[in-house]
């Protein structure tokens, strides 16, 4: 039998089924919604399936039975009812060249006549919408509409820091979707998907019977792939994959490909992994950050650093905060969380969850990304953590200074020309800790945030290095800091040598311009 080819990049749902792709089956979750109720909105992060479940839709209200063979609901549904449909990607929609009102009512007027409709002339988009439903509705019956990627006009300005065309766009994607309440008896299935629940778009606010998906228990694996059809729908490429890593058992490979690319979590029991990684990782067998690479928005990374937020584990947050998301009130938790960075890892039955990164390759790539572009490299981030752990893996603390005053001396000139210390300070606090945090994937270190720990521990084979850092001090302070607080206390039965470390940053000189080392060996130094 031949073997199925892994569907990576596609959105089609036919060309997936006529080219011999696997299909991880999702039908019973889709016969639960479009039997249940007709209005619905959900939310994913790029890269996660959106336009391939808006696709499968189409082609099921198309009534396109052969494609759906062998699924969960091939002898459910009702093939004999076809329905006209409107499906509208964002993706598609030319409004970077003409405007967003002005492509909007190019893409609608398509339909007229595709459909042989007769449109008003000089209509707005918003009485162009209803009539063609309206239209539509008396000549063939019911429509299913379907929008993908509704919030693409706005997040793409988001992306260039053009806040006011973000905000003119918004306002014209109100006026759109403003049609869609008056027009419901028109419609049989309305299903639109987006990477951002903008609270202020009167998608939200005007469609009060609209049933947000994103984080129903009910459909939180709607979208990804569980463990379970992980395993079952890829084993033959999971034996390749043990073929190239054949020094890890099934169970162990298994398992680092979980860490690195499953946790993805909309209730905060079941998790998912990424299709978009996942299938790229089968196909290429090798860890990368694969959905990271697609590109970060910049506008994300400066948001992070303006708020100094680089702490990423253990977030306690309401779910109140998706609906203060607006262009006027961009709450960075909110942020991370919708676009993917950030997934929910409890969750309690009072509404209170606590986020985190979902996975390794997340983490990886968003500490790396934060290094370069705070340590004001080029693709060099993951460069200097894999310098620093060889550097510890020799103990070659000499070494260690060096990439260390390497990276801060090449911190972007804007870092010093805040008006207050405490920004500047809190710049390189954050940076102290997300390249330690980095580095500890690699060595399985830990860096302690809470009060009365040291700054970076890490471990190798036969040392352990415990490194406290200041700003506009001195090294010896920062070393005597280590002792008198007892950093080593808690690897006192460790046969391992214990080293602290002190170190001194100058603002003014933007040099590491000192550094001690101790060597921790008897009880009253611990």
């Amino acid at each position: 039998m031949e073997r199925k080819l892994l569907p990576i990049g596609r959105q089609s749902f036919r060309d997936l089924r006529e080219e011999n792709c696997i299909y991880v089956d999702k039908t019973a979750y889709i016969y639960n919604f479009c039997t249940q109720g007709k209005m619905y909105f959900l939310s994913r992060p790029r890269r996660f399936g959106k336009s391939l479940l808006l696709s499968t839709l189409e082609a099921l209200y198309s009534g396109y039975n052969d494609l759906f063979e062998g699924t969960w609901i091939e002898d459910k549904w009702d093939w004999t009812k076809k329905y006209p449909i409107i499906h509208i990607s964002f993706n598609l929609v030319d409004y970077e060249e003409n405007g967003l009102n002005t492509a909007i009512k190019r893409t609608l007027l398509k339909f007229y006549n595709e459909y042989d409709l007769i449109p008003s002339e000089d209509a707005s988009i918003k009485i162009l919408l209803a009539d063609l439903l309206e239209q539509l509705y008396k000549k063939q019956g019911q429509v299913v509409l379907l929008i993908d990627e509704y919030d693409k006009p706005i997040i793409d300005y988001m992306e260039n820091n053009d806040l006011e065309q973000a905000k003119a766009n918004q306002k014209v994607l109100e006026l759109f979707y403003g049609a869609i309440k008056d027009s419901e008896r028109f419609i049989r299935l309305f299903f639109i998907t987006g990477v951002s629940k903008f609270t202020k778009v009167s998608l939200f606010s005007t469609l009060n019977n609209l049933i947000d998906l994103t984080l129903h228990p009910s459909y939180s694996t709607l979208l990804g792939y569980t463990q379970e059809e992980f395993e079952s729908n890829f084993e033959s490429y999971i034996d390749d994959a043990l073929n190239i890593f054949y020094e890890y058992s099934r169970e162990s490979l298994l398992n680092e490909i979980k860490n690195w690319y499953n946790g993805y979590s909309w209730d905060g029991k079941k998790t998912v992994y990424n299709p978009f990684s996942i299938l790229l990782f089968l196909s290429n067998t090798d860890f990368q950050s694969y959905w990271f690479a697609t590109g970060t928005p910049s506008f994300l990374i400066k948001k992070m650093e303006e708020h100094h937020f680089f702490h990423f584990e253990n977030i306690e947050a309401d779910l109140n905060f998706l609906d203060q998301y607006s262009l006027d009130n961009i709450e960075i938790t909110s942020l991370l969380f919708q676009t993917g960075y950030l997934t929910i890892k409890e969750k309690s039955k009072f509404g209170e969850v606590v986020l985190s990164f979902p996975n390794k390759e997340v983490q990886l790539a968003t500490y790396t990304f934060l290094i370069d572009d705070m340590g004001n490299t080029t693709g060099g981030g993951g460069v200097t953590v894999r310098h620093l752990h060889k550097a510890f893996m020799h103990n070659d603390l000499n070494k260690v200074m060096s990439i260390l005053i390497s990276l801060f001396s090449s911190l972007a000139y804007d870092v010093y020309t805040h008006q207050k210390v405490k920004q500047i300070e809190g710049f390189y606090h954050g940076l102290i800790h997300i390249l330690f945090k980095c580095l500890g994937i690699y060595m399985q270190s830990e860096v302690h945030t809470l009060k009365g720990r040291a700054d970076g521990i890490v471990e190798t084979p036969t040392h352990i290095y415990i490194l406290e850092f200041k700003i506009n001090n001195n090294a010896s302070t920062a070393l005597q800091q280590i002792i008198h607080q007892k950093y080593a206390l808690p690897y006192l039965a460790d046969r391992r040598i214990k080293i602290g470390v002190g170190i001194n940053f100058d603002t003014l000189t933007r040099e590491l311009n000192g550094w001690e080392t101790g060597v921790l060996l008897t009880n009253l130094e611990v």
